[in-house]
């Protein structure tokens, strides 16, 4: 496989996610931050800050602990 066609797979997919609504609902479950969803905001403020969003912190979690066995 081409990366022309690996990244052609990867747009057709990313069509099909973004034609569901579903996916643009916020996942945070900190509901009472100013940025609730407003997402784009609020990454860019973690990043800025170099914190951790509520919503990818079982992420994190989830790598640390891997990375840590």
């Amino acid at each position: 496989m081409s990366p022309n066609d690996e990244y052609n797979r990867i747009m057709e997919e990313s069509k099909k996610l973004f034609a569901d609504p579903q996916i643009f609902k916020c996942t945070c479950s900190n509901t009472v931050c100013e940025y609730h969803g407003k997402c784009k905001e609020c990454i860019a403020l973690h990043r800025h800050y170099d914190k951790i969003p509520a919503c990818l912190q079982p992420i994190f979690d989830a790598k640390v602990a891997k990375e840590t066995l």
